[in-house]
């Protein structure tokens, strides 16, 4: 449903010529998303269970990340040549290349295998499955802890990606560089995600997630204080990649916690809490930047450094307690 939504999306994206017709597309999206949420990361930890292997939560993760980003590496160079003019048809050829993308997607999710360990959800109302993923949250101690941290520290992946184009401006980094530098750091994103459960096998729980969450804050510090040219570049590619660690370790953190029945439904309610946060604090990191976009890379690099201290975690949060 996901997917499908996508598409219509994208297809009325083409012919949009109104604005009520880019709200209409707007509104499609945050449904998609809706339907999305939670569903992926249940998806994969139950197939995982399914075989016994859901300790490899993180590195199932990190590759299905990995793989998501490498449409980062190849879509801006592509997009560069294809938009070559600013003109409405070279727009409407890189939309309509997006939507066959997504056409693609929606007919492979059409052969996903359904774990078995999914099919008991559908015993249980969804109203008591809702019931139960809050009862979850609010007595499970250290589930609501990784929740906080992962909350606390989210890297506002969206605004950052938006920012860093007046920064490279400010800095006066060549144009070409808006696309090279975005592939490199996608590239590196892909390292990031492919590799991030190795940290906690060789420094632990509690130094890897406070690396995860606390690293794209100290990197959005520093492009808050540093305006050269190829400095810029490389503090964006490493903030770029260092966002890509938290995913994958917070997915098996979380999950632990989860029953199978359950699991779409609270991941759903945590994404839930994680887009209001991000939608209230995007209105005041918008009208920080609008001021100066220094001081709103400032502002998230403080707020994300001040939730990697306050909310950390040990080995002694991942282990599932009965309520």
């Amino acid at each position: 449903m996901s997917l499908f939504l996508q598409l219509i999306g994208k297809v009325i994206y083409i012919f949009a010529n109104a604005y009520w017709h880019f709200v209409g597309v707007v509104i499609i999206a945050g449904v998609s998303w809706s339907f999305a949420s939670g569903c992926v990361d249940a998806l994969i930890y139950d197939s995982l269970k399914e075989k016994g292997q859901e300790q490899d939560m993180s590195k199932a993760m990190g590759l299905f990340s990995a793989s998501a980003q490498l449409s980062q590496v190849i879509a801006p160079l592509v997009g560069g040549f294809i938009v070559s003019s600013l003109t409405m048809s070279k727009f409407i050829l890189a939309i309509a290349m997006t939507a066959i993308s997504v056409a693609v997607a929606l007919f492979i999710s059409l052969f996903l295998k359904e774990p078995k360990a999914e099919s008991t959800r559908s015993e249980e109302s969804s109203f008591t499955l809702l019931k139960d993923g809050v009862k979850l949250l609010r007595g499970n101690v250290s589930l609501r802890r990784i929740v906080l941290l992962s909350l606390f520290t989210s890297s506002f992946a969206g605004y950052f990606y938006t920012l860093y184009q007046p920064y490279f401006l400010k800095s006066s980094v060549p144009p070409v560089w808006l696309g090279i530098a975005r592939s490199l750091g996608a590239m590196l994103a892909i390292a990031g995600s492919n590799y991030a459960y190795l940290l906690d096998n060789h420094i632990g729980v509690k130094r890897s997630a406070f690396l995860a969450t606390a690293s794209p804050g100290a990197f959005y510090l520093l492009m808050s204080l540093v305006y050269h040219p190829a400095l810029s570049v490389v503090l964006f590619c490493l903030a770029y990649g260092s966002i890509s660690l938290e995913k994958p370790l917070f997915a098996r953190y979380r999950n632990i916690h989860i029953e199978s029945k359950n699991r779409a439904t609270v991941l759903s309610i945590i994404n839930m809490f994680a887009g209001m946060y991000e939608a209230l604090m995007g209105l005041v990191i918008g009208s920080i930047a609008d001021y100066h976009f220094s001081y709103a890379f400032m502002f998230m690099g403080g707020i994300i450094l001040l939730g990697a201290c306050l909310f950390r975690i040990n080995e002694s949060h991942l282990i599932r307690r009965q309520l």
